[in-house]
């Protein structure tokens, strides 16, 4: 048995056992939560003319559907399962060959299987994908060292594959595409005095972006728009989205392990013989590469994105372990990840209500299914389109109010455009959370006062906004607009159907403005009659809490609260117009009197000025 795991074709069937292992458990159809609907979403992006930038702008691009998207045609599934297989082995391959290094054939075995794959099962496979990279990588820095230099026919395809699949990172989701550039600058550096090897990869990384752009969405007219507004989106997740729980102390233990893990590895290339000047560089790419997938992880700290920096430090931890050290080397990699293992099966269980590995293996027979029977694909997207019109339950009133309309569903419940069959138009940042900044909320304002009276929003009033952050400012000007130019022109007891009307608000009047302490309550004045209060809050930002913001994520979350009831805040809304209170009893277009307040105190939890505005929304 040892023999024959040792020979590239046991290496073979213990990568494909893994990949059955760690399963497919993106495969699904749309539902009906948040996730699930944007998820649905860039699934009804690909079947569209919209187009990725002037129409949509998320954390994910074009390519998103390979990794994360519900499962609407037989194409999508069928590119998925290929996909998802290929990702999954390919990762787990690279880092048996790289643990292989420092263990025996068994044990290299043991931790693939038992200690790595099971951590891939939630995450598959586009994590895998980075992870895949960054074992890649470190196996070059091996192999320079360890063994005689590749001949050019073994590294020209081998870096060129590498840069391609860094492309199709950036195109799948804009932050695993930052994470893929960081690794390349590793191998690049790796590859230092193979130049023209270097530039091969290179260039195709920077080639292979934007000609699968140009496969995807017919030009490149709009690839620049779409950097540039995923960019800000991943730039201000972390103000925004970050957790404040006790899983810190997670995200510090896994900090901690990372650094630890880059200083042995520069350890190791300074033992293979690496320049003092060399390693150092290995040692801030390293860390610049961990870093980013380390944030990734721990901004917004859930246990399946915990998973993909787990991948990523396992063969590294195997690997950095000094040769003259293999008992802590052995321990590790045969008691700790695979404990590791089962803890994060634990929280599995607890986040799927099922017990792993039934969270990943049941995925293979509809992944299976749906991939190679186009009727059982279909029955069952017909049974989810009724299970998924049960529960949205649009009356026929509504439903006949959409019929030949552009339909944007305000604020998450996007898998009712697929269950209804409408004609989905979104804003370009389609789900409100994530129009987290000034600039992307303008961005959804600047579509919403362009649309037509072919143009509808559809609007859930029971929705509730993330995070406690409050409905009335997510996003604050594009929610004003909403009062004061758009109106409710049918409905139910749960959905409203909005239409573009005339502007019913005036020119905002200044009412009070004045500094404010944190903790302290401030009164908010009373509006002119017919009038509604807006507040424009401007924090107090530090050096050291601006720098904190950049590297990780604020020390503390923005909140804002009305009478008692405390609201979060996205820092990214400095001076946004919130609004604070309405006339009393008054009846707006759009619902907004079912939720709007009328309180008497606002208090920040940080230092600042506001200012009170007031506008008019005389009907």
């Amino acid at each position: 048995m040892r023999e024959l795991l040792g020979r590239p074709v046991g290496q073979v069937l213990v990568a494909a056992l893994g990949t059955l292992v760690a399963g497919l458990h993106r495969f699904y159809l749309p539902d009906w939560d948040l996730d699930p609907s944007w998820q649905a979403g860039m699934s009804m992006a690909q079947d569209s003319a919209i187009r990725f930038g002037p129409d949509l702008v998320f954390t994910y691009g074009p390519l998103a559907w390979l990794d994360t998207g519900a499962i609407t045609t037989q194409s999508i599934a069928q590119w998925r399962l290929g996909f998802g297989i290929a990702a999954t082995f390919v990762a787990l391959l690279v880092a048996l060959r790289l643990v292989n290094r420092r263990l025996n054939p068994l044990a290299s075995a043991a931790l693939v299987v038992v200690g790595i794959a099971p951590m891939m099962a939630v995450t598959a496979p586009n994590e895998e994908l980075v992870a895949g990279l960054l074992t890649a990588c470190l196996l070059i820095v091996v192999r320079r060292g360890e063994d005689q230099d590749l001949p050019s026919k073994v590294w020209v395809p081998l870096v060129m594959g590498m840069g391609v699949v860094g492309g199709v990172l950036v195109l799948t989701k804009f932050s695993a595409g930052m994470l893929a550039f960081a690794i390349l600058a590793l191998i690049s550096l790796a590859l230092l005095p193979r130049w023209p090897v270097v530039a091969v990869m290179w260039a195709s990384f920077l080639a292979s972006v934007p000609v699968l752009w140009l496969i995807l969405e017919g030009n490149l007219t709009f690839f620049g728009m779409w950097l540039q507004r995923s960019s800000v989106i991943a730039s201000t997740y972390a103000s925004a989205m970050a957790s404040y729980d006790v899983t810190v102390l997670l995200g510090v233990g896994f900090a901690a392990m990372g650094v630890i893990v880059t200083l042995l590895a520069v350890r190791q290339a300074r033992a293979l013989g690496f320049s003092l000047w060399f390693s150092t560089l290995v040692l801030l790419t390293e860390a610049l590469a961990f870093y980013i997938g380390w944030k990734l992880a721990f901004v917004r700290i859930e246990p399946l994105r915990v998973s993909a920096v787990l991948v990523m430090l396992t063969p590294l931890v195997v690997w950095a372990v000094p040769r003259a050290w293999p008992p802590l080397r052995t321990a590790f990699a045969v008691v700790a990840l695979p404990l590791a293992s089962l803890g994060f099966a634990a929280s599995v269980t607890i986040v799927f209500g099922k017990p792993w590995p039934l969270t990943s293996i049941t995925a293979w027979p509809n992944a299976l299914a749906w991939s190679t029977s186009e009727a059982t694909l279909s029955a069952d997207l017909d049974q989810r389109r009724e299970e998924l019109a049960e529960r949205y339950a649009l009356s026929p009133e509504v439903q006949e109010l959409l019929v030949g309309k552009e339909v944007h569903i305000d604020p998450v419940a996007i898998s009712a455009a697929w269950a209804y069959g409408l004609n989905w138009r979104p804003m370009p940042v389609f789900q409100h959370y994530s129009a987290h900044d000034n600039d992307l909320d303008q961005v959804n304002l600047d579509t919403l006062l362009a649309s037509t009276a072919d143009q509808l929003i559809l609007q859930d009033t029971e929705a509730d906004a993330i995070d406690d952050r409050n409905i009335l400012w997510d996003p604050p000007r594009y929610q004003l607009a909403l009062l004061c130019e758009f109106e409710r022109i049918g409905g139910d007891e749960r959905w409203s159907v909005l239409q573009r009307g005339k502007n019913r608000c005036s020119e905002p009047t200044p009412l009070t403005s004045q500094e404010v302490e944190s903790g302290v309550p401030v009164a908010i004045p009373v509006a002119p009659e017919g009038s509604v209060v807006l507040a424009k809050f401007t924090p107090d930002v530090g050096l050291l809490d601006s720098l904190v913001s950049l590297f990780l994520k604020p020390p503390t979350p923005l909140t804002a609260t009305l009478d008692g009831r405390t609201y979060r805040v996205p820092w990214g809304f400095d001076g946004a117009p919130l609004l604070v209170s309405c006339p009393t009893g008054a009846t707006t277009p759009n619902g907004l009197d079912r939720v709007c307040p009328s309180p008497q105190s606002m208090t920040f939890n940080q230092p600042g000025r506001v200012e009170f505005v007031s506008t008019s929304s005389s009907s």
